[in-house]
C-alpha cells in the first residue's frame, strides 16, 4: 500500500490541476517554473537578427542580439545573443513549429540559460527556456503583455511582482530605459477613421489583399501601419505585415496582402478579428471581424534586394513526392504507429498529397539530413511544453525578385513525457490526444499555418482531454490549394510532386464516433459534440433527436436542447470509400425536476436511479456506482471508491433535480458512511452544491473531508473501506428553503478525492413544507423628502415568492424585486403598495409617506475676494437652520480665511436637509515686499542700486520713483522705505544705505630706472591702510622688479578706497651672455671659431680681445671667458674648447679571394674605435660576402677620425646545383633516372657515382644527395624517389586488340582509342595510392582525350570500361 501512495503521489504532480488549451501544440509550464529552471531572467529588446547554420550543418538557427534593461535574475551584461531555431541562410531556410520566433524591435522578459553555441555578435550565448513560453512579449503601447498561455495587466505591477516573489529579489537595472515610456503616440495628429474593410472573408498566405477604408490614414504610410490579430497566439496579441505587403497607402483607402512568413512581432500569421490601423502612434480599430478561413506558410528572401515574400510547395524528391521513414523506436510503439498513421492518412486521402510511409530508419536526429524522419524526442531533446514539432526545410534558386521555393525536407518529432492518448478512444482530462497533435503538426508539413477557429485542424491550440482528428472543410481547402500549386509544374530542375489518387489511397471506410462536452443538460442549455471519426471523413452527417438544430454536417457542431426527455444522436461519417454510421440512444439526458417529497434508498439494479444523474468529469468511467455489499439498513447503497480508482483533480458528481415552487421550507436529509484510512494528503472530501441555474453558477453549503466527514475507525489500508454496521453510518442535512419558491433546484454530491478511501451515500431525503398564503407587510419610514430616496423592506411573513410594488409618481414606479427604494421629486402624501405571492395565494399591503420639499439654500456675499487678513460677511435664505464647514454659523457670518476656502452650507427646514449649497472666498495673498541693494556702504559720490521684489507695483520713498530698481547718491546715511502692491494688496519694507568719506594717496620713490637684480623704496602717505598690486606691504617697501613694473597702490580709511595711485620702476635687463663654437673638440692644429651673443660689447679672456668673434688655435685644451655688457649691465660666460692627436689606420686580411659562402678575417691596428662599410665591427672582424666587396675603414681616438682605409675581398660563386628524377614514383624492382646540373663535376650519395647522369633501383622510398663543383666551390640538393608496392588497385589487364592509349610516356595529355564502335566510354585515373583523382566519360565516340599535366609527375593507371569490359593500363607522366 506504502508503494501505492508513492506512486499516487507523483500522478498528483503530474496532472494539470486545470483544462488548458495548449497553444502551438505546447503544454503550460508556469512562470515560477521557468524562473526556477532558468538561469538568467532579464528584459530586453531584439537590437538585430542573423541566421547561421550550426558547425555541423544540421540545423540553421537564428542569433537574436538582445539589449538589457533589467535583470531579474543574475547579473547580466548590456548586451546579450538569444539563439532560436530556424531562420534563412542563403537559400536555404528552417521553419519550426511550434518554437520561439522574434522580430526586430521585439520587447519582453526573457527566462534563460547559457548555450555552447558560436557566437555570431562577440556576445554571451543563451537559449530561451521552454522555447516560445521563455519569451514575454510586451504590448507597449497599451502596456500589457502576453505569453502563449497568460496576459500581464499593468506591466510593473503584475509581471514584475511576480517575477520577484519568484526570484526573492528586486531586479537590477542594466540599462536605464523604461520599454513603457517609450510611445510613439502624437498627441496632435488626428485620429484616424475606418468606415469598412472588404473582403470580410479572406485566406491569409496566399497573398489575398485586404482594402481598408476610411480617413486620416496620410497620404503616406510613414511609420504607420496595419495590425491583425497573430493566429499563432489565438489573437491575445497583433502582428502587422512588412513593408513588401503594402500595395497602396492613402488618405482615404490602404490595401495590403495577408502574408505568413514568422511568429515574431512582424509577418506572424494573421488571423480572425479585428483590424487595427496605427498612424502617429494612435490606432483605430474596426468594429467588425475579419475572417481568415486557412492560411499558407510563406517564406521571404531579404538579400541586396527588398524583401520579397515566396509560396512554397512541395516537389518530386522521391518515388512522385515525399517518403517518410519512422525511427525504429517509434515504430516498435504499435499504438503511437497506429495513430499517427490514422493522421497520416488523413491528409493523404483528403488532399491526396503525395506521401508515402517509408522503411524505418536508424536516424534518431533532426538534421538536414535528406531523411523525413518520424521520432519521439530523447530526454530533454524538446523544449519544455513543447508536445511536438514540425521542422520545414525549404531550398530556393533564383534572384530577387524571381525566386523559387520548394520543401526539401520534413521531420515530425513528439514528446516522449507527455501523458499522451492514443486513441481511437477519446483522452482523458489528463491526456492529451496523440492523432489530434499528429494531424495539425502534419498540417504545418503540408505548408498551412494557425487559425482561429476552435473546429479546424489548424486551430492555434489543443486542450488536455480535447480530441480534434477530423479535417473540416477549410482545412481541406487550405490544403488543396497548396497542391495546386505543387502540381503546376517543377522548380529548382526538380519535377513537380504527382497526386495520389483514390485508388493508390488505401483508406477505406470511415469508422464513425463521436463524443459531448456533457450528456445531462437543463432544457435550454446546449451540448458541444466533438467528432472522434477516423479514416478521414469528408461528410459528416448528424441527428439530433430533440435538439436545435436537428441535423447538421458540421464536423463538431453545438447543439440545444429544450425539452426534457432522453434523446439518441446519431453520426454518419463518409467519404469517397464508403460510410460508417455510429449512433447512441439515449444519449442526451434533458433533466425535468422530481416533486417533492424525494426519497432514494438505491434499492433497484438500475443506477443511477430515476431522476439522479452521473456526471463523470473526467470522462474516464470513474464515477458515483451502485454498492452492493453495504447499505443503512440494507445492502445497497451509492459509493465512490477513492481507495482504488479516483484521480485528481475531478470531481465528480451525483446529482438531482426538484420543484420547489409552492414550498414555504425544503430540507434534505441522507446518510454517509467513510472511513479516514490514510494520513494527510491522502484524505477525501464530500461536497454538495446547490445552482438554480442548471450549475452555471453554484453555491457550496456542505463541505466535509478527513476527521470531519469520517463515521468509521481507521480500516485495513489493504482493501476498501466497506462499512459492515448501521453505527458507522451518520445521518447528515442540509437546509434548501433558501431555494423554495425555484421551479428546477439542482443538488448535487460531489466528491473531491484524493487517494483516501470509499464514500458511501444512502437514504437520500428531499422534503418540504407547503407554503399558506403570504401576508403582505411594509417597513419604511413615514416621513421623507422631495430627492432622497426611501428604503422600502418586505416585511411579509408567509414566504412569499414573489413581490411587486407600486409606488405612483415615484422613481421607480414599480419593483419586482423583494426590498427596494423609491424618490420623489414632488412634496405630498405618497401611497406604497405591495403585493406578494407564491404557490398558495396573494395579498396586498400598503403605507402613506409624507414627502416634505428638501429646501433650497441661496447665498449672498459682500466681496468674493478679499486680501489675506481681510474679512467677507455671508448672509443666507431659504432654510430655517444652516451648518457650516469649515466654519461659519446662522445665517449670517463674518469670515477671515487666510487661503482661498470654500465654505459648504447645508440648510435644513424640518427634517428636510437640503443639498450642499458652496461659495468660494478667493483670498489674494499679501505680497511680501523685499528690497536688495548692490551695496549697503559706499563713499561719498559713490551711488548703490536698490531692487524691490515679492509684488507687482511699487512706490519709493524719498524719491517718489515706481520702478522696480532705481539708483540713489546719498551724501549722508539715509533710510529709504519701498511699498509692494499686487492684486490691491500691499505691503511695506526699509532699507538704510550707509555713506563714508574718501582717501588721497602719495608716493616718494629714490630711483624710478635699475638693472636686473637691483632693488628701490617706495614711500608712502594719506591713507591708514594700503593694498599694493603686484607685490609691495605698508606704507614703505623695497621692490625688486625683474621687469618694468608698474605698481598700483589703493589707500583706505575704514570702507572707503581712495583712487589708485601707480608707480613705474624701470628695469634695464642684464644681458644674457652666451658663447657658441663651431666646434668643441678639435685635432692637435686644428682651429675653432668662438661666438659671442646676447650683450652688446665683448671682453674675452685669454687673449683680451672685443670682438663678437674670435679665431682660436689652441695647442692643449683650454676655457675661454667672455664678458658682455648692455646698457651699463654686464654679465659672463665660459667655453672650454677640448684638443686631441689624430690615429693612422693598417690593416691584415687572412685571404683576398675566397668561394661564396666562405669567411675572411680583417685585423686592424692604429686607433681605438673603428667604422666599417658596408658591414664589419671592431678591431677584428670576420666577414662572409656573397658577391666580391669593397670595405672602407675609419678609426678614430676620441672625435680625431683617421684617413679611410680599403681592403677589397674577392669572391668566386659557389654553383647552384638541380636535380630531377624520372619518373618520381616507381614501383618495388623499376628504375629511376637521376640528372645533375649546374656544376662542372659531380658525387653521389648513396653510390659515389659522379656523372651527372645516374640509373638508380631502391627498394624502398630514397633520398639522394648529389655534391657539384666548379672553379673550385660547390654546392649540392637532394631528391626524394618515392617507391610503392603498387598494392590496392586492379591488376593490370591482358593487352587489348581493340583499345590503344597515345602518347605514353606524355608530358599530359593522353588519348584512349577504340577500334570497335562503342556508345559508352568512360576512363577512371587512379594514382599508385589507389585513390581516384580523375573520371572521364564520353557517349558514342571511339576516341577520349584527357589532360593530366596539371598532375604531379609519375605513374598512374587508366581504368578504361566499354560495353566489351573494364581494361586497366600503366601511364606514365613526364
Amino acid at each position: 500500500m506504502l508503494m501505492r501512495k508513492i506512486l499516487l503521489t507523483i500522478a498528483i504532480i503530474a496532472i494539470s490541476l486545470i483544462q488548458v488549451s495548449a497553444q502551438c501544440m505546447l503544454s503550460p509550464v508556469l512562470l515560477p517554473q521557468r524562473i526556477q529552471n532558468s538561469s538568467d531572467v532579464i528584459e530586453g529588446k531584439v537590437i538585430n537578427q542573423i541566421s547561421f547554420w550550426d558547425p555541423a550543418h544540421t540545423n540553421i538557427y537564428t542569433s537574436n542580439l538582445i539589449e538589457v534593461y533589467k535583470s531579474f535574475k543574475n547579473s547580466s551584461p548590456v548586451y546579450l545573443e538569444v539563439i532560436t531555431e530556424g531562420g534563412t541562410v542563403g537559400n536555404d531556410k528552417d521553419e519550426v513549429h511550434p518554437s520561439l520566433e522574434l522580430s526586430i524591435g521585439d520587447v519582453g522578459v526573457f527566462t534563460l540559460n547559457s548555450k555552447n553555441f558560436p557566437s555570431q555578435y562577440g556576445k554571451p550565448v543563451y537559449e530561451a527556456y521552454a522555447s516560445s513560453q521563455g519569451f514575454i512579449r510586451y504590448n507597449v503601447s497599451e502596456n500589457e503583455a502576453n505569453e502563449p498561455f497568460k496576459k500581464y495587466l499593468n506591466l510593473s505591477t503584475s509581471l514584475y511582482s511576480e517575477i520577484q516573489q519568484s526570484t526573492q529579489t528586486n531586479y537590477s537595472v542594466v540599462k536605464p530605459i523604461n520599454p513603457f515610456a517609450i510611445s510613439n503616440a502624437n498627441t496632435t495628429q488626428a485620429v484616424a477613421a475606418i468606415t469598412g474593410f472588404s473582403p470580410s472573408t479572406i485566406t491569409a498566405g496566399t497573398f489575398s489583399v485586404v482594402t481598408i477604408n476610411g480617413s486620416g490614414f496620410g497620404t503616406t504610410q510613414g511609420t504607420s501601419f496595419v495590425e491583425f490579430k497573430r493566429a499563432d497566439d489565438g489573437g491575445a496579441t497583433f502582428c502587422r505585415p512588412d513593408a513588401w505587403s503594402y500595395l497602396l497607402w492613402s488618405d482615404t483607402q490602404i490595401q495590403v496582402r495577408l502574408t505568413t512568413t514568422g511568429a515574431g512581432t512582424v509577418n506572424s500569421t494573421p488571423g480572425s478579428g479585428v483590424i487595427r490601423v496605427d498612424v502617429g502612434g494612435i490606432k483605430t480599430t474596426t468594429t467588425a471581424s475579419l475572417t481568415v478561413t486557412h492560411a499558407q506558410m510563406n517564406v521571404y528572401s531579404n538579400g541586396s534586394a527588398p524583401t520579397t515574400i515566396y509560396n512554397t510547395r512541395h516537389v518530386n524528391k522521391q518515388s512522385g513526392g515525399y517518403v517518410w521513414q519512422m525511427y525504429t523506436g517509434f515504430d516498435s510503439n504499435a499504438a503511437a504507429k497506429a495513430s499517427f498513421l490514422r493522421a497520416f492518412q488523413s491528409w493523404r486521402c483528403g488532399t491526396y498529397i503525395n506521401w508515402t510511409n517509408g522503411t524505418t530508419t536508424t536516424v534518431n536526429t533532426i538534421a538536414n539530413d535528406g531523411v523525413n524522419v518520424i521520432r519521439f524526442d530523447v530526454g530533454t531533446e524538446l523544449p519544455a511544453g513543447v508536445l511536438g514539432r514540425c521542422t520545414s526545410r525549404f531550398s530556393g534558386c533564383g534572384t530577387q525578385p524571381n525566386q523559387n521555393w520548394f520543401v526539401n525536407e520534413l521531420d515530425i518529432v513528439f514528446d516522449d513525457g507527455t501523458t499522451w492518448n492514443y486513441g481511437p478512444a477519446a483522452p482523458t482530462f489528463s491526456q492529451y490526444d496523440f492523432e489530434s497533435v499528429a494531424v495539425h503538426e502534419l498540417g504545418h508539413g503540408h505548408q498551412l499555418g494557425h487559425v482561429i477557429n476552435s473546429a479546424e485542424i489548424m486551430n492555434y491550440s489543443i486542450a488536455n482531454g480535447q480530441s480534434k482528428r477530423v479535417l473540416s472543410v477549410n482545412d481541406l481547402a487550405g490544403g488543396n490549394a497548396v497542391m495546386t500549386r505543387n502540381l503546376t509544374g517543377g522548380v529548382c530542375a526538380i519535377s513537380a510532386m504527382t497526386a495520389l489518387t483514390a485508388s493508390n489511397c488505401t483508406l477505406g471506410a470511415p469508422t464513425a464516433s463521436f463524443t459531448a462536452n456533457r450528456t445531462t443538460v437543463c432544457p435550454g442549455q446546449t451540448v458541444v459534440f466533438t467528432n472522434l471519426s477516423t479514416g478521414s471523413p469528408t461528410l459528416n452527417t448528424w441527428t439530433f433527436a430533440g435538439g436545435t438544430p436537428s441535423t447538421s454536417t458540421v464536423s463538431s457542431p453545438t447543439v440545444t436542447y429544450n425539452t426534457p426527455g432522453s434523446y439518441s444522436v446519431q453520426l454518419v461519417a463518409s467519404n469517397a470509400f464508403g460510410s460508417n454510421t455510429y449512433s447512441v440512444t439515449a444519449y442526451i439526458n434533458v433533466t425535468s425536476p422530481a416533486t417533492l417529497p424525494l426519497s432514494q434508498t438505491f434499492q433497484t439494479a438500475t443506477f443511477p436511479p430515476t431522476n439522479w444523474y452521473v456526471n463523470d468529469d473526467g470522462n474516464d468511467n470513474i464515477k458515483w456506482k451502485l454498492a452492493t455489499n453495504a447499505g443503512f439498513g440494507s445492502t445497497q447503497s451509492t459509493v465512490f471508491d477513492n481507495w482504488t480508482d479516483s484521480i485528481t483533480p475531478y470531481k465528480d458528481e451525483l446529482k438531482t433535480y426538484v420543484n420547489l415552487a409552492g414550498f414555504s421550507t425544503a430540507k434534505m436529509t441522507f446518510y454517509r458512511s467513510y472511513s479516514q484510512t490514510f494520513a494527510a494528503p491522502y484524505v477525501d472530501t464530500l461536497q454538495i452544491g446547490v445552482s438554480t441555474n442548471c450549475g452555471t453558477s453554484t453555491v457550496y453549503p456542505y463541505l466535509k473531508g478527513g476527521s470531519q466527514l469520517a463515521t468509521a475507525t481507521t480500516s485495513s489500508s489493504a482493501a476498501p473501506f466497506t462499512p459492515t454496521a448501521t453505527t458507522q453510518w451518520v445521518k447528515d442535512s442540509i437546509d434548501l428553503t433558501p431555494y423554495v419558491g425555484q421551479t428546477n433546484v439542482m443538488v448535487a454530491f460531489i466528491n473531491r478525492g484524493h487517494y483516501g478511501d470509499a464514500i458511501y451515500l444512502d437514504n437520500i431525503n428531499i422534503t418540504g413544507v407547503a407554503a399558506t398564503t403570504p401576508t403582505a407587510a411594509i417597513t419604511s419610514a413615514s416621513t421623507g423628502c422631495t430627492g432622497v430616496p426611501i428604503t422600502l423592506t418586505d416585511a411579509s411573513t408567509g414566504g412569499p415568492s414573489s413581490w411587486l410594488w407600486t409606488m405612483t409618481g415615484g422613481a421607480p414606479s414599480t419593483s419586482t424585486v423583494q426590498n427596494t427604494s423609491v424618490t420623489y421629486t414632488t412634496a405630498g402624501v405618497k401611497t406604497i403598495t405591495l403585493t406578494v405571492a407564491n404557490g398558495s395565494g396573494t395579498t396586498t399591503a400598503t403605507k402613506s409617506i409624507t414627502i416634505s420639499a428638501t429646501p433650497t439654500v441661496a447665498a449672498s456675499i459682500t466681496n468674493t475676494t478679499i486680501c489675506r487678513g481681510a474679512s467677507v460677511t455671508i448672509n443666507l435664505t431659504g432654510a430655517t437652520v444652516y451648518a457650516w464647514l469649515p466654519s461659519g454659523s446662522g445665517s449670517s457670518s463674518v469670515l477671515s480665511p487666510t487661503t482661498t476656502t470654500i465654505y459648504t452650507i447645508t440648510g435644513n427646514t424640518g427634517s428636510c436637509n437640503s443639498a450642499p449649497r458652496t461659495v468660494t472666498v478667493n483670498v489674494t495673498p499679501t505680497p511680501t515686499t523685499n528690497i536688495s541693494a548692490s551695496s549697503l556702504s559706499i563713499c561719498a559720490g559713490q551711488s548703490t542700486t536698490l531692487t524691490a521684489s515679492g509684488a507687482t507695483t511699487y512706490a519709493w520713498l524719498p524719491g517718489a520713483q515706481t520702478t522696480t530698481v532705481i539708483a540713489v547718491t546719498p551724501t549722508i546715511t539715509t533710510t529709504y522705505t519701498v511699498t509692494g502692491t499686487t492684486t490691491g494688496c500691499s505691503s511695506n519694507k526699509t532699507i538704510t544705505v550707509n555713506v563714508s568719506s574718501t582717501p588721497t594717496v602719495a608716493a616718494s620713490i629714490t630711483n624710478t630706472t635699475i638693472c636686473r637684480g637691483s632693488s628701490v623704496t617706495v614711500n608712502l602717505t594719506g591713507a591708514t591702510v594700503y593694498t599694493w598690486l603686484p607685490s609691495g606691504a605698508g606704507s614703505s617697501s623695497v621692490l625688486s622688479p625683474t621687469t618694468t613694473t608698474i605698481y598700483t597702490i589703493t589707500g583706505s580709511n575704514g570702507s572707503c578706497n581712495s583712487a589708485p595711485r601707480t608707480v613705474t620702476i624701470n628695469v634695464t635687463p642684464t644681458p644674457t651672455t652666451n658663447i657658441s663654437a663651431s666646434s668643441l673638440s678639435i685635432c692637435a692644429g686644428q682651429s675653432t671659431t668662438l661666438t659671442a651673443s646676447g650683450a652688446t660689447t665683448y671682453a674675452w679672456l685669454p687673449g683680451a680681445q672685443t670682438t663678437t668673434v674670435i679665431t682660436v688655435t689652441p695647442t692643449i685644451t683650454t676655457t675661454y671667458t667672455s664678458t658682455g655688457t648692455t646698457a651699463g649691465c654686464s654679465s659672463n660666460r665660459t667655453i672650454t674648447v677640448n684638443v686631441s692627436s689624430t690615429p693612422t689606420v693598417a690593416a691584415s686580411v687572412t685571404s683576398t679571394t675566397i668561394c661564396r659562402g666562405a669567411s675572411v678575417t680583417v685585423n686592424l691596428t692604429g686607433a681605438s674605435i673603428y667604422t666599417w662599410l658596408p658591414s664589419g665591427s671592431g678591431s677584428s672582424s670576420v666577414l662572409s660576402p656573397t658577391t666580391t666587396s669593397t670595405y672602407t675603414i675609419i678609426g678614430s681616438n676620441g672625435s680625431c677620425n683617421s684617413a679611410p682605409r680599403t681592403v677589397t675581398v674577392n669572391v668566386t660563386p659557389s654553383p647552384t646545383v638541380n636535380v630531377t628524377a624520372s619518373p618520381t614514383l616507381i614501383c618495388t624492382g623499376q628504375t629511376a633516372t637521376l640528372t645533375a646540373s649546374g656544376a662542372t663535376t659531380y658525387a653521389w650519395l648513396p653510390g659515389a657515382q659522379t656523372t651527372p647522369a645516374i640509373a638508380v633501383t631502391p627498394t624502398i622510398t630514397t633520398t639522394y644527395t648529389v655534391n657539384g663543383t666548379t672553379a673550385g666551390c660547390s654546392g649540392n640538393n637532394v631528391i626524394t624517389l618515392t617507391v610503392s608496392t603498387c598494392t590496392g588497385i586492379d591488376n593490370l589487364s591482358s593487352p587489348s586488340s581493340h583499345l590503344f592509349v597515345f602518347p605514353n610516356p606524355s608530358n599530359g595529355l593522353f588519348t584512349i582509342s577504340n577500334t570497335i564502335n562503342t556508345d559508352k566510354l568512360e576512363v577512371t585515373i587512379i594514382n599508385t595510392l589507389g585513390q581516384t583523382v580523375m573520371i572521364e566519360t564520353a557517349k558514342n565516340t571511339n576516341q577520349l582525350s584527357f589532360d593530366l599535366s596539371k598532375m604531379s609527375k609519375g605513374i598512374y593507371y587508366a581504368k578504361v570500361t566499354t560495353n566489351e569490359g573494364t581494361q586497366l593500363f600503366k601511364l606514365i607522366l613526364e
